[in-house]
């Protein structure tokens, strides 16, 4: 390891921060193909860049950041949001920016109960970013694809998994975008005698096109309960599960009070002729992330322990 590594976060540290440039269809193969001390220096020099500074203000507590983040590959994957964003930001994406989480993994969701005793998954911890949809989907399904891959369920099991999200997600879509147009037809064709309101669309018209659209809170009998990953064995349980998840990810990029221009990249790239091609390259993204977040961990870990870096 060179020295340049071990002394990253140390006042005197000069060493400029490296920067992979990928070409957008191959970029996760390309980071693949880094020899180990390629992808340490990566890693640890874009830590370096976004940590030192309050590193260097409390050493010790961020050691046991550090420590917490070296636990396992799904708690590292859901710490280090700045990697994933800067392996994929040379990806050419399918759809214009619209309002999107921003860190969309499997343990932002939680779920309460409403007076049927019925689940309501709701998403938690918005960053509130603008960005491509598809970005939420490559970081939601790499988690579920890791949950999986740790669960010991084999790689026919999680493209059945991914597949699964996928489909519901692209019947969420289409329902929603159905109910909207049925809402706005029944509108137009309303007589009005007034100027004042005559063709005019309302957004609580549009609200009403989806119920239960991201406002699982409002029916909660309950407080929200964090979804337990480690409670699931089964890959038909996981399936399960990951179809609700895909319900409330789709309503939240359609979420009526979103609904404007940039929602339509949704449904277009959704409904395009392209769009197998389309999930089937997510699927094989959060398939091999999920393998490359494995080894990313076990570079962090094995430094974490071995060299006073974070110190």
């Amino acid at each position: 390891m060179s020295e340049g590594l071990i002394t990253s976060f140390r006042k005197d540290d000069r060493h400029p921060v490296k920067v992979l440039t990928v070409s957008s269809s191959s970029a996760i193969e390309q980071i693949n193909a880094q020899s180990d001390h390629s992808r340490l220096q990566q890693i640890m020099g874009l830590f370096s860049q976004y940590y030192s500074k309050k590193v260097l203000e409390n050493p010790a507590a961020w050691r046991e950041y550090f420590r917490k983040i070296a636990i396992n590959p799904i708690v590292f994957y859901q710490e280090s949001a700045v990697l994933f964003y800067e392996d994929i930001k040379y990806d050419q994406e399918p759809s214009a920016v619209q309002p999107i989480h921003g860190d969309l993994h499997c343990h932002n969701f939680h779920y309460c109960y409403n007076s049927n005793d019925q689940p309501l998954y709701e998403v938690k911890s918005h960053k509130n970013i603008y960005g491509p949809f598809t970005w939420d989907l490559k970081r939601l399904l790499a988690s579920i694809s890791l949950v999986a891959y740790m669960k010991g369920f084999s790689d026919d099991e999680s493209v059945m998994v991914l597949n699964a999200f996928n489909k519901q997600y692209i019947e969420t879509v289409n329902t929603f975008e159905t109910k909207r147009k049925q809402t706005l037809i029944k509108q137009l064709s309303i007589d009005t005698s007034t100027r004042n309101t005559k063709g005019i669309i309302k957004p609580s018209l549009l609200r009403a096109a989806s119920i239960n659209v991201c406002t699982a809170h409002t029916n909660c009998n309950n407080e929200f309960i964090p979804v337990d990953w480690n409670a699931i064995e089964d890959v038909l349980v996981m399936t399960d599960l990951v179809e609700q998840l895909a319900k409330i990810t789709a309503k939240m990029h359609l979420h009526p009070l979103q609904v404007n221009d940039k929602n339509q990249s949704v449904k277009l790239a959704i409904n395009s002729v392209e769009q197998q091609q389309l999930l089937n390259g997510i699927t094989k993204f959060a398939m091999n992330y999920a393998e490359l977040t494995l080894r990313d961990h076990r570079l962090f870990f094995t430094t974490f322990r071995n060299t006073n870096v974070f110190s």
